[in-house]
């Protein structure tokens, strides 16, 4: 509590005295459990008490080739801070949780070129650790933008639909630019991230290139820009909206009676209109669209 605490050297050593009368185990227990609440120049302070032959233990922990204690070092090191010498390498260990782990500990201590490590192995990694990587990103939020554009910007192939995801739910600005630029790649599912994530980021500015979309030869695509279309609120977009009612894919007229809905007052208007339509898929869908709205 005295090292957490605002206080001249003499309090900090103080707290240190009093840590180094604890056993090993004890003070990497306590460190540990005072890191994880605190945060900022509380942080901080923690962070200087590892200093020493603490971080050195750890440090070698991390290097160890037993899971368990490069495990333990990480869990370790995320709470407290420290550890740059061995962290960033984790980032890339052969274990999915250290892995995951050493992508907290980015979140919490990382410097730029961890931000960046990070970021690449988003491209990269599957499964849990591609989850963990993907939410440290997000955390970052802005942090994260210059070395997430540029991996984007670089990228290429459906490794792309994971980090144009992530830049949608970062949403910062800077990467607009970076996301819009795949909205004609060869591949639908990169295409149709890419208009999902500009709505995100971009809103209602959007609204041109997601109509452009309407016409994609892949329903994959024309789905994502009907949804862009209604998450972005764009009302005047609704008579192009309305003709995806009429579209073969299931997929897009389902897409298109949401959108509509989302819409409210004009899409409701659109709806309506359409349960006379000469199509019997846009009269079927917009009966559904507009019952689902009354029992919601």
């Amino acid at each position: 509590a005295a090292a957490a605490s605002p206080g001249g050297a003499d309090a900090h050593e103080a707290a240190r005295a009093a840590l180094a009368r604890l056993p090993r185990k004890e003070q990497l227990f306590v460190l540990a459990r005072t890191g994880e609440r605190v945060s900022g120049e509380a942080c901080e302070r923690v962070t200087r008490l590892v200093e020493g032959p603490l971080e050195r233990r750890l440090e070698r922990w991390g290097r160890a080739r037993g899971r368990r204690p490069r495990l333990r070092a990480a869990r370790v090191l995320t709470a407290t801070g420290g550890g740059s010498a061995v962290m960033p390498r984790l980032i890339e260990d052969g274990d999915p949780l250290v892995r995951a782990q050493a992508a907290m500990w980015v979140v919490r201590h990382g410097d730029d070129d961890a931000v960046a490590a990070l970021v690449r192995h988003t491209l990269h990694d599957e499964g849990l650790t591609r989850f963990a990587s993907a939410d440290a990103v997000v955390r970052l939020g802005s942090r994260a933008t210059p070395a997430l554009a540029a991996a984007i910007r670089d990228g290429s192939g459906l490794s792309l639909v994971v980090p144009l995801r992530v830049a949608g739910h970062v949403g910062d600005l800077g990467l607009l630019d970076a996301v819009l630029a795949h909205r004609h790649a060869p591949e639908p599912a990169v295409r149709a991230q890419a208009l999902r994530s500009a709505a995100r980021i971009g809103g209602i500015a959007q609204a041109e290139f997601l109509l452009d979309a309407l016409d994609d030869p892949d329903a994959e695509v024309r789905v994502a820009a009907v949804e862009g279309l209604g998450r972005i609120g764009a009302w005047r977009t609704a008579p192009q909206i309305g003709r995806a009612l009429r579209a073969q894919a299931w997929d897009v007229r389902r897409a298109a009676g949401l959108a509509l809905l989302a819409l409210d007052a004009p899409g409701q208007l659109v709806l309506r209109r359409a349960l006379d339509d000469d199509d019997r898929f846009a009269r079927e869908m917009a009966r559904r669209a507009l019952d689902e709205e009354r029992v919601g």
